[in-house]
């Protein structure tokens, strides 16, 4: 008898139907007195001025050497914060979905091995990476999506390790600040930020392609204007990817995104 195992750190609603498993058992070895707050410390970051370029620096500065994971919420922002502490003398490496594929594997290596301490990265290195013994996370963008926001921290934390994550923010203002978000306990901090971020979405919208990975296009607001990202449950062959790029093609011209 063939017997297959699905392994996650988080729960889900339900399986994908590209995993052809219809018929499961579900083992929980989560210990239900344990929670994130007894090993995660919630920081929130605020910057004076709108470009978060140095005061990312200066956080990365207290942090030294240990090992750090920046999230970006897109490869144009993961490539500039690259160059920026490229250009403070600040070894870094970078990784997105529009690099070559030697070059992200090159730079995940050397993040694995410790030879690197920071990982700047779209929402590419939110899941699916084995990436052990990271200890902090920061928030250069929130998150599209709550989901997201849950994927990302748990990079941190894992097993019996402690963590810390940093939400850098900078304040609008024009519109409510994180105010009085980041004391306290970190599941309160992480509740009100994903209210935050769910404010932000102008636009969503979702399809199941061929393959049986749902696929979401998010227009949402931030510092800048609009912008759209796409968030996929699962692996996408040439036919899912054009699917995607369609339906976000779709949310871009139903606000008016070139």
């Amino acid at each position: 008898m063939r017997r297959r195992f699905l392994l996650s750190a988080t729960d889900a609603e339900e399986i994908p139907r590209f995993t052809g498993m219809n018929r499961t058992l579900k083992l929980d070895f989560l210990n239900p007195e344990e929670t994130v707050s007894q090993r995660l410390s919630v920081y929130r970051v605020t910057s004076p001025v709108k470009d978060k370029l140095e005061t990312l620096y200066k956080l990365l500065c207290t942090l030294g050497n240990e090992s750090t994971l920046v999230f970006c919420n897109h490869r144009e922002s993961v490539d500039r914060v690259g160059k920026y502490l490229h250009s403070m003398k600040v070894y870094c490496e970078t990784f997105h979905g529009g690099m070559d594929q030697d070059d992200r594997e090159r730079a995940l290596y050397k993040f694995r091995n410790g030879s690197c301490h920071i990982f700047i990265s779209t929402e590419l290195a939110a899941r699916g990476l084995d990436i052990p013994d990271i200890r902090h996370v920061v928030h250069y963008h929130l998150p599209v999506a709550e989901d997201g926001f849950i994927h990302r921290n748990g990079r941190t934390a894992r097993w019996e390790a402690e963590g810390s994550l940093f939400a850098l923010e900078w304040v609008d203002p024009a519109r409510p600040a994180l105010a009085g978000r980041g004391k306290g306990d970190p599941e309160d901090f992480m509740r009100h930020t994903s209210e935050f971020v769910n404010r932000s979405i102008v636009l969503h919208s979702q399809v199941e392609v061929g393959n049986g990975t749902t696929v979401t296009a998010w227009v949402r607001r931030g510092e800048d204007g609009l912008f759209s990202v796409l968030t996929a449950d699962g692996p996408l062959d040439a036919d899912g990817q054009r699917e995607a790029d369609a339906l976000e093609a779709r949310v871009r011209d139903a606000v008016g995104l070139d």
